[in-house]
């Protein structure tokens, strides 16, 4: 869910997204609402009336750091194909 959340800002503009361009403040809520939630709602008890289970605390500085790897990919793919077709998607 994160990745694909924050993939959206990735791609929206050939800038460095959060540094040299920011979303409009309903994408950036939104996003961020999606995330709060889809994170939080397997600790409550809806997420355990949904078959849901909590993840272990040890799991989310992993995810950061695969998440910050993974946009990194992602900016560096975009600006290869950028650079090799003058143009943004």
């Amino acid at each position: 869910l994160w990745s694909q959340a924050l993939v959206i800002h990735m791609l929206r503009t050939p800038k460095i997204p959060f540094i040299q361009s920011r979303a409009s403040i309903p994408v950036l809520l939104i996003t961020s609402t999606g995330i709060a939630v889809g994170t939080i709602l397997p600790f409550t008890s809806l997420g355990k009336v949904l078959g849901m289970y909590p993840i272990p605390a040890m799991y989310f500085p992993w995810l950061i750091g695969i998440i910050i790897c993974y946009l990194l990919l992602a900016s560096f793919l975009k600006s290869m194909y950028m650079r090799r077709y003058n143009k943004f998607l």
